[in-house]
């Protein structure tokens, strides 16, 4: 095995201040270029084991030869303006071209603009007389990014060695692989932000308030294929899709107390986000996507945010026979009996009908849509204390674990089954316990009866600290601090799941806020010193 990356870089920089005009010209030559080689080989019967592979010539038995390449490279070309005048008026303009070997031959480059205004009001004439305010800044800008999100060689077909059988003997041949997208080009976003930036009081209280609008254009997608058109895997990597993300944010820096010694020190920031996905590769055709190679439980749809939960709605349970039910496209309510045979699936007054698995509909949304924090600073002589909170909500989560731990196949169950439905007339959310059943509970398929609210307020760090108030300079340490500090210490959420920042699908922006069995966030405590020399 073997690798290198290396990058080169030129930066050009020139100053120049004319009275009041000052002028800031950067221009930038980068390239970068990544190489993995790889050569595989399988053998038996080394004769000499400490040889290992410097003898396998003289194995018994080789099993098989591989190798590999992997090579990609960038190059960018970028050119940044910075303008001033009397540190009143801010202007930045800036240029950038990118090429990606990861692109078919017509559409490695793309080009990329930005420009940045900015205004200091608290320089001019008018605001003089606010001596308590430092800083009033109001700002825009727009730029363009490239988003080259895709493996090597994605534009070109690849082929694979295949075997057959030929007059009863094994013969071997190459089928397609991948099928190459010649045309696929850069992913873009465009994204504006208008902004105020506000300091007063010496500085004690700074606020940044920001609005944002980033649309995101020519997404990189698997496209559906028809089956009979022998493509493998069904579909074609191509810039079909479009979406947006828009909101704001708020940053609020402030020192409350500075008193006797005693200084607190705080900072909230909060976010808000609106997704939308405007377009795919048309309006009929939505992205769906499966959890760990199992059942589709996310669905990106035109004309709502990406990642929503895709399940069967439920009315809850039939209080009469115990009996989950389940409510079609249509509004049909049916039920399920678990080893009914016939009349398994029947509507709500005894006919036989269909399942209902293949009915699903969007269940709520996985991406939050607001989030932030909470991060406090405590000092009073030798002692501090800082406390971080963290915060989001707005989504849903699937609760897959609940629904496993429902499961009623030889498994562990939750206590949750102890209230499962017993005799007529009992009203509650536990279908019947039936051995072997693993549909009413949602395991076979989702059902919206497992989707939770995912807001949660989580206390991530919590450190106390000490400076220890001795002076050992004649040995070289200028100051001691000993410490403990706790992560993920509390938490506090109505999701019942085992944590709701955790998705089994890992950072998929396809396939978010779907949980089942995942491994928590772990809480630590680190005891520590600090010796400073």
């Amino acid at each position: 095995r073997f690798g290198f990356n290396y990058t080169i870089e030129n930066i050009l920089t020139y100053n120049k201040q004319i009275k009041n005009h000052t002028f800031a010209v950067t221009a930038l030559q980068s390239m970068q270029r990544d190489n993995f080689e790889q050569y595989t080989q399988s053998v038996l019967g080394v004769p000499v084991e400490t040889q290992q592979f410097y003898n396998v010539g003289n194995a018994s038995s080789i099993q098989g030869v591989g190798s590999n390449l992997i090579q990609w490279t960038i190059a960018s070309y970028m050119a940044r303006i910075n303008y001033d005048y009397k540190g009143k008026y801010l202007l930045t303009v800036t240029a950038r071209r990118d090429g990606s070997s990861r692109f078919g031959a017509n559409t490695k480059w793309g080009n990329f603009p930005g420009v940045a205004l900015g205004w200091n009001v608290h320089q001019e004439n008018f605001m003089k007389d606010l001596t308590w305010l430092d800083e009033l800044k109001v700002r825009a800008s727009y730029a363009q990014v490239g988003n080259q999100g895709l493996s090597p060689y994605q534009t070109v077909g690849l082929e694979g060695r295949t075997s057959y059988a030929w007059n009863n003997t094994a013969a071997y041949g190459y089928r397609p692989n991948t099928i190459g997208n010649a045309d696929l080009k850069w992913e873009t976003s465009a994204q504006t932000n208008v902004g105020l930036d506000v300091s007063f009081l010496n500085d004690r209280i700074q606020v940044e308030a920001n609005y944002y609008y980033k649309d995101i254009n020519n997404l990189i997608l698997n496209v559906p294929q028809a089956p009979s058109k022998g493509i493998p895997g069904n579909s074609i990597l191509a810039n079909v899709g479009s979406m947006y993300n828009k909101g704001y944010e708020l940053a609020v820096t402030a020192t409350p107390i500075n008193n006797n010694g005693f200084v607190w020190t705080t900072n909230l920031n909060f976010a808000t986000n609106e997704n939308m996905v405007t377009s795919l590769v048309d309006a009929n055709t939505p992205i769906l996507t499966a959890t760990s190679g199992l059942e589709v439980t996310s669905i990106t749809k035109v004309g709502y945010s990406a990642a929503q939960i895709y399940g069967v709605k439920t009315a809850g349970v039939n209080p009469e026979n115990g009996r989950r039910i389940y409510i079609k496209r249509d509004g049909t309510k049916v039920q399920y009996q678990h080893l009914g045979g016939a009349l398994a699936w029947t509507t709500l007054d005894g006919k036989a009908t269909t399942s209902p698995s293949s009915e699903q509909q969007i269940l709520g949304n996985t991406l939050p849509t607001f989030y932030g924090g909470f991060n406090n600073t405590f000092r009073y002589k030798g002692f501090d204390l800082g406390v971080n909170f963290t915060f989001s909500g707005g989504n849903y989560i699937y609760n897959g674990s609940q629904a496993g731990l429902r499961d009623q196949r030889v498994w562990n169950n939750s206590v949750d089954v102890l209230n499962s439905w017993k005799t007529p007339g009992q009203v509650t959310e536990i279908p019947k316990a039936v051995y072997g059943d693993n549909v009413s509970n949602g395991s076979s398929f989702l059902i919206d009866a497992n989707v939770q609210k995912g807001d949660f307020l989580r206390l991530q760090t919590a450190t106390l600290g000490y400076k220890v108030p001795t002076n050992l300079s004649s040995i070289g340490i200028s100051n001691i601090r000993v410490y403990a500090q706790a992560n993920n210490l509390w938490l506090l959420t109505a999701y019942t799941g085992v944590d709701p920042e955790i998705s089994s699908n890992g950072d998929s922006n396809l396939a978010s806020g779907i949980e089942r069995n995942s491994i928590p966030q772990g809480r630590s405590f680190t005891f520590g010193i600090n010796i400073g020399l």
